[in-house]
């Protein structure tokens, strides 16, 4: 029945999103939690090795599931052990902050083609 109403659901990956928090909880003392937040981890270190590309530099995170310090350590972990050049630290404000100091930037860098600045 899950599948019957999950799968063609168009906000399916809201609803299963929607479990995180909880499995992040039930991770310490659930080995079925444990193992999801650990693939999970994997996932994300699969990610950020790729975004990263050849370049070996301190990456950051952000959103609330990563404030989840077990999340965080296995993610921490992965990266250490796939690329110990990316290393994980804790970001050094808010979303809000980092859009404010991208928007006053002169040079975008990586983001140049990926932003836009009202006025500009």
């Amino acid at each position: 029945r899950l599948a019957e109403t999950l799968y063609p659901a168009p906000d399916a990956i809201a609803r299963v999103a929607r479990f995180a928090p909880a499995v992040l909880e039930l991770s310490t003392s659930d080995p079925d939690a444990a193992r999801i937040t650990a693939e999970a981890a994997a996932e994300l270190a699969t990610t950020v090795v790729a975004a990263a590309g050849p370049r070996d530099s301190p990456v950051s995170w952000t959103g609330r599931l990563l404030r989840h310090e077990g999340l965080r350590g296995l993610l921490a972990d992965e990266l250490a052990r796939r690329r110990p050049g990316l290393r994980l630290r804790s970001p050094a404000g808010d979303g809000l902050t980092g859009a404010a100091l991208l928007a006053a930037a002169s040079d975008l860098g990586l983001y140049a083609g990926l932003l836009r600045t009202a006025g500009r």
